[in-house]
């Protein structure tokens, strides 16, 4: 094997490869401005299809008809497994509204309503978290109600 000449072919190949270098970046930008432009269509499609059921055009279409009837019975699974997940694990979800909550909530960030934790107790004045046999609030010095009273959690 000669290898007198791999400097030379290796050289070679690196001079095509740049002569074809911005033909192929060229087609990659393309191919993704296509890919980003179906994307923005789809989504434009998504959206009339959405407004044309929502405001119930074309009823008598068969082939509308048909889909929103599949689309009603998708959106019942859907809310049949969102019910199922509340029942799981109901400290996931507002009580009040259904919402979903961040961990560790305090309140819910749709309706407001205060989120007791179990096993917690806090303040009715400031709403600071405090000991279970606290006597007053360490945070605002408010005397507190006895720990199996019905204050023990705030009220929503």
């Amino acid at each position: 094997m000669d290898f007198s000449d791999i400097g030379k072919r290796i050289s070679q190949m690196a001079q095509e490869a740049m002569a074809t270098s911005p033909e192929q970046t060229e087609v990659i930008r393309l191919k993704g401005a296509i890919r980003d432009l179906e994307k923005e269509i789809s989504s434009f499609d998504a959206q009339v299809g959405s407004y044309v059921l929502s405001q119930q055009l074309l009823l008598d279409d068969p082939y509308l008809r048909q889909v929103r009837s599949h689309i009603q019975m998708l959106q019942k699974q859907v809310q049949d497994c969102k019910s199922q997940i509340i029942q799981l694990r109901p400290d996931l979800y507002c009580p009040q509204c259904g919402a979903e909550l961040k961990q560790n909530s305090r309140f819910c960030e749709s309706c407001g309503m205060v989120i007791v934790q179990p096993g917690k107790r806090y303040c009715p004045t400031c709403g600071s978290e405090t000991g279970l046999d606290a006597s007053f609030c360490g945070v605002c010095g408010t005397p507190l109600p006895p720990a199996n009273s019905s204050m023990m959690y705030p009220q929503g």
